[in-house]
């Protein structure tokens, strides 16, 4: 039984995302998003409470959305160097329109 407060959806979309107090960004691609939050594939290890600021690429109309997130699971993909991640978002705020 999925204990999922929010139904989740296939979403394949690039995401960019830096973490709190580091001035470097990095590109992932997301996997599945909910109202509540999204999963991501990341090239590097992110701990468990991690904050994230993330600008997730959206379609119809063709916009980014800013939000933040924090990480609440870690799953490392069998024979990679990659990490699978869930966040839980914290804040959603307006989508900028990209042209």
């Amino acid at each position: 039984m999925d204990k999922r407060q929010y139904p989740r959806f296939s979403f394949r979309e690039p995401v960019g995302y830096q973490t709190t107090g580091e001035g470097l960004s990095f590109g992932a691609l997301t996997d599945d998003i909910s109202q509540g939050g999204v999963k991501i594939r990341v090239q590097e290890f992110i701990p468990l409470r991690t904050v994230l600021h993330m600008k997730i690429h959206m379609n119809d109309p063709a916009r980014l959305v800013p939000v933040k997130g924090q990480v609440v699971w870690v799953r490392e993909v069998p024979h990679s160097e990659v990490y699978d991640i869930g966040i839980r978002f914290l804040e959603i705020f307006q989508s900028i329109e990209r042209s």
